[in-house]
């Protein structure tokens, strides 16, 4: 067996069911489990084992409740707070509090939180730290690539509700593992494409994110469109919103963003239009964004707004979008363009 200790702060507040979900908020040992089984299949596995296919790296690994397949995972996580910090927490968390984070900003990043101003439980951010225990009781000589894993999740990884728009956000205490020597370790490194806004402290770091996705992906108001006060990417955002008035049947762009979408229109009478992942109710759900936006401390101290473009989970070729019922295309232009993006820096 080989253990080996990380110590995390979280550098966001974290908004977190836990086991009771109406009563507290909690870091988790399945949850952090889960992030990392996410992380190894958006890297494509280890590259020590690409002669198996991920699904079986996969269940070696993590083990499987497939009926008939059953196997316990020999990858185990044991928590524990450092210092004064607590893993749980009874604090309710909402827009409100959220908007310490950036200012004004803060708020397009969390509009979810809109209605719902009591969003519900959460842990603060600043000094909360944690310790975890990485156990590994499988072969010997896929220890190196475990610890890599750990190092991706622990310097690139977010924890809850959000935490692909900010929330939740980790970084490693002390003097963490060379992130590019990690990446080499897996099969598809190429498939997460990083890269950052450099910034001053946290706030800054927040405020950027947010003021560089609405540039991409926000209409504006009428007046904005008319003073051509527009992001740069309004051309794709704006056939987005007449396609939501059907005044063209080409394709749209925002949906390889992440879906639902939800739009409100003011023609002749107020409307409004969902955009979904599928057409019937049990197909649904949602599609999560492969733009992932983090604040990101270094060693040093150095502060950056990470953006992380996942190309495993981006939207799939052929697949279509239902615009209230009605299927359309969808094109990775704007996706693409978000990702060449001269205003952003490498971020190894």
């Amino acid at each position: 067996m080989r253990r080996q200790t990380f110590t995390f702060d979280l550098l966001t507040p974290l908004l977190s069911g836990g086991a009771r979900p109406a009563a507290q908020a909690e870091i988790r040992g399945p949850a952090i489990r889960g992030q990392l089984r996410w992380w190894f299949r958006v890297l494509g596995g280890f590259r020590s084992m690409a002669a198996t296919p991920l699904a079986a790296q996969e269940q070696q690994i993590f083990g499987s409740a497939r009926p008939g397949e059953r196997r316990p995972s020999v990858l185990r996580i044991q928590l524990d707070a450092a210092g004064s910090s607590s893993l749980s927490s009874r604090a309710a968390i909402g827009a409100d509090d959220l908007q310490g984070l950036a200012g004004a900003d803060a708020e397009y990043l969390f509009f979810t939180l809109r209605q719902n101003r009591r969003a519900g439980f959460g842990l603060a951010d600043g000094p909360v730290q944690f310790r975890m225990d990485l156990i590994w009781t499988g072969e010997d000589r896929l220890w190196e690539d475990i610890l890599a894993l750990a190092a991706v999740f622990g310097q690139w990884g977010a924890l809850g509700y959000r935490s692909r728009r900010t929330l939740g956000a980790l970084a490693m205490a002390g003097n963490p593992p060379s992130l590019a020597s990690a990446l080499a370790r897996f099969r598809t490194p190429d498939m997460v494409v990083a890269r950052q806004l450099p910034a001053r402290d946290r706030a800054d770091a927040v405020r950027k994110l947010a003021r560089w996705l609405k540039g991409w992906r926000h209409h504006g108001r009428s007046q904005d469109v008319v003073a051509g006060r527009c992001g740069p990417g309004f051309p794709w955002v704006r056939q987005d919103h007449d396609a939501g008035l059907r005044l063209h049947g080409g394709p749209v762009f925002r949906a390889a963003l992440g879906l639902p979408i939800h739009q409100r229109y003011t023609q002749g009478q107020l409307a409004d239009w969902t955009w979904q992942a599928g057409r019937t109710q049990a197909e649904q759900g949602r599609f999560a964004s492969p733009v992932i936006l983090r604040p990101y401390r270094s060693a040093s101290g150095q502060w950056a707004g990470l953006i992380l473009f996942i190309d495993a989970q981006r939207w799939p070729a052929g697949r279509k979008a239902h615009l209230q019922g009605r299927p359309v295309p969808v094109s990775l232009e704007l996706y693409d363009a978000m990702k060449r993006d001269e205003s952003l820096r490498p971020a190894l």
